[in-house]
């Protein structure tokens, strides 16, 4: 397999791996102090989930 090809299949799910363990976290946050990490995360989230994150993330990879 070519090596950019290979780093390609390796490094996508580890981005949805990450995005996966950022909401999961997000949801453990229930206290009231927690709301601006809550928002903070959720504005993570969209970002990760856009279009254009994603579409730059398999320009990089």
């Amino acid at each position: 397999m070519f090596p950019e090809v290979s780093k390609h299949f390796r490094q996508q799910p580890q981005a949805h791996r990450a995005l996966e363990l950022l909401e999961d976290y997000h949801a453990k946050l229930t206290r009231p102090q927690d709301k601006q990490l809550r928002l903070a995360i959720e504005r993570v989230i969209r970002i990760f989930k856009s279009r254009l994150f994603q579409a730059l993330l398999d320009w990089l990879i």
